[in-house]
C-alpha cells in the first residue's frame, strides 16, 4: 500500500523531510482524574510530500513521554510513560496574500504505549507496570501551523495538534505544541 502511495505521487511534486519537538497536555474534557494530571512532550520525524500548489500529505512518527503520579500503599512517586505514534494527514496551505505560510492537516493516528519506569526504587531497573488503559489505539489528529523560511534550504515550523483517542492520555485527547525544522521543498520555478 505505501510503495503504492509513493509511486502514485507526481514526479513533480517536492518532498520534505523534517523533525520538531514540542510539549502536550490533556484537554482537560476526561473524567479520569489523574490523566488530567499528566503533561509530557514529543519529538517527531516528518516526511512530507506535496499533491498541488496548496495540497499535499504527510506521514509522523512521534516518541512521546508523559509523566504523572502514581501512589502505592505509602509512597508517591513520578511514572515516565514512553510511547509512539503514526499517523497520515492531507495537508491544506495556503500561498499568497497575508496568511502564506499557514497550513492545516488532519488524519488517522496509531498509538502504542511502550514501556514505563519511575522515579522512585522499586525496581533496580527503574520500572513499573503500565497497568491503566490500552497498549494501543486508533484515533485522528488535527492540526493548525505556520511555516516560514530561514534559509535557501531550511524553513521552521510551529504547530499547534489536538489528537484524540491516544495511549498517551489513556484514550482521552490532548494538545500538543512543537517547533521544527525541514527542507524547503523545491518547485519547478526554483
Amino acid at each position: 500500500m505505501a510503495a503504492y502511495v509513493f509511486a502514485a505521487t507526481p514526479a513533480v511534486a517536492a518532498a520534505q523531510f523534517g523533525g520538531s519537538i514540542g510539549f502536550r497536555a490533556p484537554t482537560g474534557t476526561e473524567s479520569n482524574a489523574r490523566n488530567s494530571e499528566r503533561s509530557g512532550y514529543d519529538a517527531r520525524l516528518t516526511y512530507d510530500r506535496e499533491l498541488t500548489a496548496h495540497f499535499g500529505w504527510r506521514v509522523d512518527l512521534a516518541y512521546n513521554q508523559m509523566q504523572y503520579q502514581r501512589d502505592a500503599d505509602t509512597v508517591r512517586f513520578k511514572v515516565s510513560e514512553n510511547g509512539f505514534e503514526i499517523g497520515a494527514s492531507v495537508r491544506a496551505e495556503l500561498r499568497q496574500g497575508a496568511f502564506t505560510g499557514i497550513y492545516g492537516t488532519a488524519g488517522p493516528l496509531v498509538s502504542f504505549r511502550a514501556l514505563c519506569g519511575s522515579s522512585g526504587s522499586f525496581d533496580s531497573n527503574g520500572r513499573v507496570v503500565c497497568d491503566e488503559g490500552e497498549t494501543s489505539l486508533v484515533g485522528y489528529t488535527l492540526g493548525v501551523g505556520y511555516r516560514w523560511p530561514t534559509s535557501e534550504r531550511r524553513e521552521m515550523s510551529f504547530e499547534v495538534r489536538y489528537l484524540d483517542n491516544v495511549t498517551a492520555t489513556q484514550g482521552g485527547s490532548l494538545f500538543a505544541v512543537s517547533i521544527g525544522m525541514r527542507a524547503r521543498a523545491r518547485r519547478n520555478n526554483d
